[in-house]
């Protein structure tokens, strides 16, 4: 849950999919028609 957290998440609500990549890191997928929960993270994953 911590990893989530740093990715913005308050809580599971606006998660869709949290997958652990090879590498360590948490990649998160957010639910659809997020209304904002997400905060911006202070150290962001790049965007695809």
């Amino acid at each position: 849950m911590q990893g989530i957290r740093r990715r913005g998440y308050d809580s599971l609500d606006g998660v869709r999919f949290a997958i652990l990549e090879a590498d360590g890191r948490i990649a998160v997928i957010p639910r659809e028609g997020d209304d904002g929960a997400r905060k911006e993270a202070a150290a962001g994953t790049p965007r695809a």
